[in-house]
């Protein structure tokens, strides 16, 4: 075959291509025309005109009128249109707020050039890695190749799934069709610019009947209205997706959270173990409960209630020398460690009881309902929430407050559950809403989440109420612990990470010069 054959061959092929699609739009045509001519000779063509006419203009009115009483917020108070991801710490919470706030300010018209898009990219990019790294010159070079290639892994995955619930026969479609259909976009655009062309046509055409142009342009006025209010909205939705993912994927990058995958955070929540207390559970982990509160407050009672079973000695003196740890297990729970720790006696054991919670995911802290000493509960919880604020990178875990002891108000001799503290009527109903106002007010806790308990009783009062709140918290509680693994994983990785690497680069090295490789 000749040179001058193929593009012959090639202008034959265009041609075909477009006497079949020319072929195919003439039913389409036929038919439109058709229904005119037979609206036409019947004379309804004016009704239906003027019918159509006016369910534009009725949705048109609601239309207005729904965006007039909801309008969409803008600037600094528009909403995200995704969720900042649960796991998240307070520092990565202020960067995605730094995201909303640029997402709010675009306008759409970002989407009509490819520059200006990425320009919004570059923009979001460079916002979220001052944020993290305020003191740099190049804050947006501020990451390594392993964790820019763990980022395109998850980006991936994310894209993946996307697809796979979003866009119709995308795992059936090939790629091949595709790039071929791809290939028609200059049939396409031409087919679009002459089919422009012929609407002017009939424009100037319908000016024979000025009763049906009136009525034609005014349901065409109508309809473009409200096809370029969707086309607004629709332009500024993409444009502030767009700048949302990049910057969620900006915070994944510039946070820390890809210098460790899956596998290493699985392998830092193993490490974390009692002993051969509990088995590991999925990641991230068994959850890590923290029983505290001062000397005989009903600690380890408490512990023993919630275990079912004689797990940690009870007296009137404290038998909890060190923190203790017993599994837990309860239906409604996922696996967790629960940790029984000494009493707070002294500003020594504040300083250790802050160091223990921080290592936990939720606290259960126990106040005696007939006590009113509580400077060293106010000041243990007040370390504990300034030892969290001092560090964005982590989350404060869920607090649950007990109060115990409350058969030991006034009336002391009355014991008769149930007690409704919400309405009190009863004098020991009135003693235990005041007592639990004043816990509240001491330990700087709402009085709704405060659980007054009796634990010396079988079964023990309000052990189901305890429940049902720690259940409420789990998934608070998970959220606190993922993000405490990850930054243990993170901190896991330096001069042993390095080690390792130097060991592997001295292996690669040794397989690269083994003599029997060498050329003689």
């Amino acid at each position: 075959m000749t040179s001058d054959a193929k593009p012959r061959r090639r202008r034959w092929r265009w041609w075909r291509e477009v006497t079949a699609s020319v072929l195919l739009a003439v039913p389409l045509v036929v038919l439109i025309a058709a229904g005119l001519t037979w609206l036409w000779e019947r004379g309804w063509l004016l009704g239906y005109l003027l019918t159509a006419t006016t369910i534009a203009l009725v949705v048109w009115a609601i239309a207005r009128y729904r965006h007039r009483q909801r309008p969409i917020p803008a600037g600094a108070d528009a909403p995200t249109i995704t969720q900042p991801d649960p796991t998240w710490a307070p520092r990565e919470q202020v960067a995605w707020e730094t995201v909303r706030r640029m997402s709010a300010a675009a306008d759409g018209s970002e989407l009509g050039d490819r520059r200006m898009m990425l320009a919004a990219a570059q923009r979001t990019i460079e916002a979220v890695a001052r944020h993290y790294h305020p003191a740099r010159a190049a804050p947006a070079l501020e990451f390594t190749l392993p964790e820019l290639l763990l980022l395109t892994e998850r980006l991936s995955r994310r894209l993946r799934l996307a697809l796979l619930e979003h866009v119709p026969l995308s795992h059936r479609v090939k790629a091949g069709p595709v790039m071929k259909a791809w290939g028609y976009r200059p049939l396409i655009a031409a087919g679009f610019e002459h089919g422009r062309r012929l609407y002017q046509v009939l424009r100037v055409a319908r000016t024979v009947s000025p009763v049906h142009a009136v009525i034609a342009e005014l349901r065409d006025r109508v309809l473009g209205d409200l096809f370029d209010q969707l086309h607004g909205t629709a332009r500024r939705r993409v444009v502030r997706l767009w700048i949302e993912e990049v910057g969620r994927a900006a915070i994944e990058l510039y946070s820390g959270r890809t210098r460790v995958d899956a596998m290493e955070l699985a392998a830092a929540a193993a490490r974390e173990g009692l002993g051969e207390v509990a088995a590991p559970a999925a990641p991230p982990g068994s959850l890590r409960v923290l029983i505290a509160g001062q000397t005989n407050a009903g600690k380890s009672t408490l512990v023993n209630r919630l275990l079912g079973e004689l797990g940690a000695g009870v007296d009137v003196l404290p038998l909890t020398a060190g923190f203790e740890g017993y599994e837990l297990r309860h239906e409604g729970l996922p696996p967790a460690y629960l940790i029984d720790s000494p009493g707070i006696d002294d500003t020594d054991g504040v300083a250790e009881f802050v160091q223990r919670a921080y290592a936990c995911d939720l606290i259960v802290w126990l106040a005696p309902a007939h006590r009113a000493d509580r400077a060293l509960d106010r000041a243990a919880l007040d370390a504990v929430r300034a030892k969290f604020a001092a560090d964005p990178a982590r989350k404060m875990p869920p607090l649950i407050v007990v109060a115990s002891h409350i058969d030991r108000l006034t009336p002391a001799r009355e014991w008769s559950p149930p007690y409704n503290v919400d309405a009190p009527s009863s004098p020991k109903e009135h003693s235990i809403r005041g007592a639990l106002d004043a816990i509240a007010r001491d330990l700087l806790v709402p009085v709704e989440t405060i659980v007054p308990m009796r634990l010396d009783t079988t079964p023990p009062y309000n052990l189901e109420i305890l429940w049902l709140r720690l259940e409420a918290l789990v998934e608070e509680a998970q959220r606190a612990r993922w993000v405490r693994v990850l930054r243990d994983a993170m901190r896991d990785g330096g001069w042993r990470r390095s080690w390792r690497q130097l060991v592997g680069a001295g292996r690669m090295v040794r397989e690269l010069v083994k003599p029997g490789d060498r050329q003689e």
